[in-house]
């Protein structure tokens, strides 16, 4: 069974992994309700994906910032003890990703689906 879950964990971060090198479409358009600054976060290109950024978080990439790796890192998002913020919290402090990231729900919530996309895979 164990052996079964760690392939499973196997093959999904090497998806994961293919997954990041596709190329990301963003739309240039604008809306009137938009401002400036919203449309520099939805535009911005981060060189490390978030499919990337939770790959390396589970490969142990940011346990200096205090991000487990591996189980331990699935378990912290399995008891909601790690957040997706806290993860790009993390790498901005590792120097892996801007700032301007934290505050980028677009990137938060595709950290926080491929954190989920693990929880699902590890149970």
């Amino acid at each position: 069974m164990k052996s079964t879950i760690y392939s499973l964990a196997i093959v999904a971060m090497t998806i994961l992994t293919l997954a990041a090198t596709a190329p990301l479409a963003r739309s240039d358009a604008i809306t009137n309700s938009e401002t400036l600054e919203n449309k520099q976060l939805q535009n911005m290109d981060y060189q490390i994906t978030a499919v990337d950024l939770v790959n390396r978080a589970y490969r142990g990439a940011l346990r200096n910032q205090g991000i487990h790796s591996y189980q331990a890192l699935l378990l912290s998002y399995t008891r909601r003890t790690l957040t997706a913020k806290d993860l790009v919290e993390a790498a901005v402090k590792a120097k892996l990703i801007q700032e301007a990231a934290v505050n980028d729900l677009r990137y938060l919530n595709d950290v926080n689906a491929q954190l989920k996309a693990l929880e699902d895979i590890w149970r």
